[in-house]
């Protein structure tokens, strides 16, 4: 008989009897991402994260479309007053790009997918937040939440604790995730979402629950409407779908 591996679970692997480590992994993630924020000046909003900001603010300018002021936004000086009626405290750095009117805003939804701007401006209404750092904040508790189950995706894989604390620790220490809680990128939540449907996948092929491949779907599709060039991820999901469904069926003889 040999014998089982310290760290090693024989039968399958679970995540919710891993709970208190979750729970320590999260809060060593968020408060070193919070620390991150603070401890420092964040770089500006600029490049792609004018996009998204402009299109948040372009969302809410749709949303109050009743608005006499709203509706006759056409030019950037319009867009700028509106603006600041949600963020008083921090500006976007155009660079050589021009300030777009409301109507262009509304248009970025298109390029830049409407998942991450309407989360911004869902944040740019909260009565506290009048500029960007709540947006981080929530950058901050995403890409803690992706710690932690990148770490539940290594210890269903490897059914080992020390996997998952490992993994936990590689992702922790990756500067490059951390520095993105405070540029207004779309790979913080993007790698949210990637790993939300690793995850939901793994438990699909565990249990044969097909509840756990709905949701994959669902989070796959979140994920095409925050990142629509991510759509390419979606073929090795599928092939790896199709490769289990043909293993049932030559099981059953079909």
């Amino acid at each position: 008989m040999v014998p089982e591996q310290e760290g090693v679970i024989s039968r399958p692997a679970s995540v919710r009897s891993q709970m208190r480590l979750w729970i320590v992994i999260f809060l060593i993630a968020l408060i070193s991402r919070i620390v991150f924020l603070e401890a420092g000046k964040q770089l500006p909003v600029f490049w792609d994260a004018r996009i998204y900001t402009s299109a948040a603010i372009g969302l809410l300018g749709y949303v109050d479309r009743d608005d006499s002021f709203a509706r006759g936004a056409s030019t950037p000086a319009d867009f700028q007053k509106y603006y600041r009626q949600y963020l008083a405290g921090e500006e976007i750095d155009w660079l050589y790009y021009q300030v777009p009117t409301l109507a262009e805003a509304q248009k970025y939804l298109f390029y830049s997918g409407p998942v991450y701007p309407a989360i911004m401006a869902a944040i740019f209404t909260l009565p506290w937040s009048n500029d960007f750092q709540a947006v981080r904040w929530f950058n901050a508790v995403i890409d803690s939440l992706s710690v932690v189950i990148l770490a539940m995706a290594a210890f269903l894989i490897w059914r080992n604790r020390r996997a998952a604390i490992i993994a936990a620790i590689v992702q922790l220490l990756y500067l490059p995730l951390v520095i993105t809680c405070g540029i207004l990128a779309l790979e913080t939540i993007s790698s949210f979402l990637i790993a939300v449907m690793l995850l939901l996948v793994l438990q699909h092929h565990q249990t044969e629950n097909h509840r756990w491949a709905a949701g994959a779907g669902l989070v796959a599709g979140l994920l095409f409407l925050t990142k629509p060039t991510a759509a390419l991820l979606g073929l090795p999901v599928l092939i790896f779908w199709l490769i289990g469904y043909f293993r049932q069926w030559r099981r059953l003889g079909l």
